[in-house]
């Protein structure tokens, strides 16, 4: 009987994932509701709505616990035989989030081969999308920060601090590669032709700051919740270099600009922005 086996890379570090995982709150919501401890030895019920020939009851017994490594422990549904075998398998990744595979195998008889084929389907819908979203909710009900606090861990204030002024107003490339992760993404690019990936993110401050070399972006507001940091500047910037298609004009110009930044391990994951465009390009002459 084939086993299933799943691997998934998430934006978040791997004691997030792993409480993820134990935690029974969390547990109620991307799996089933029931009073799981990581305990070895410790057994106990899930219980979900029924599905077809599924009664909705699963019997478990913690297995093995390398807290935050590594999690089993059996799971069996009425009908079979005997108990499968749910094991998860935690590694820190080196941006600072967590993959993840899971294995459930020992499927046997024509139960398991139904139970293979219900849980087959519902898997991956689990780990994609309902596991990084009780995740996030987690932290963002306990109200720490989304990463380990260390000595080699900044806040993700620092975070959001070093990319106005390090990246930005200083051209510090060094920088960005410290603190933008190889999986960040931008969810709304604001220069046509360049992609939300870390490479375009490399273009679009390095043609600003041929644009407006002496820019120079200062923090007005920010704020930390989680793992999100969101924040609000004022920029000044003299035009001396072409700007999306727009020659200089060797005028000052001022501007605004919000983000919202994900930040796993001291890394930017995920960014949202929203700057006041058509405000620049009044200042160049190229609208009205």
């Amino acid at each position: 009987m084939d086993d299933i086996v799943l691997e998934e890379t998430y934006p978040y570090s791997i004691d997030q994932v792993w409480e993820g995982l134990v935690d029974p709150e969390s547990l109620a919501e991307w799996l089933m509701p029931g009073d799981f401890r990581p305990i070895v030895g410790h057994k106990l019920r899930f219980h979900c709505e029924p599905k077809g020939d599924f009664d909705g009851v699963v019997d478990v017994e913690v297995l093995e616990v390398d807290r935050p490594r590594r999690l089993s422990y059996t799971w069996k549904t009425s009908g079979m035989t005997r108990p499968t075998t749910v094991t998860y398998t935690l590694s820190s990744t080196p941006d600072g989030g967590t993959r993840l595979v899971l294995e459930h195998r020992g499927f046997e008889g024509d139960a398991g081969r139904a139970a293979r084929a219900l849980f087959k389907g519902g898997w991956p819908n689990k780990l994609e999308e309902l596991l990084p979203a009780a995740i996030a909710r987690r932290a963002m009900r306990s109200g720490g920060p989304a990463i380990e606090r260390g000595e080699a861990m900044a806040s993700i204030k620092d975070v959001a601090r070093r990319l106005a002024e390090e990246v930005f107003s200083r051209g510090d490339m060094r920088t960005f590669d410290e603190i933008f992760a190889e999986s960040y993404r931008h969810h709304n690019m604001p220069v046509p032709d360049i992609p939300g990936t870390k490479e375009g993110f490399r273009r679009l401050v390095m043609a600003t700051r041929h644009a407006f070399p002496d820019v120079k972006v200062q923090i007005e507001n920010v704020i930390e919740q989680g793992d999100l940091v969101v924040f609000n500047d004022s920029v000044e910037a003299t035009s001396l270099g072409e700007f999306l298609g727009v020659p200089p004009t060797g005028r000052p110009l001022r501007w605004t600009e919000i983000h919202m930044l994900r930040v796993v391990g001291a890394k930017i994951v995920e960014h949202w922005a929203n700057f006041d465009q058509l405000g620049i390009l009044k200042q160049l002459g190229a609208t009205r």
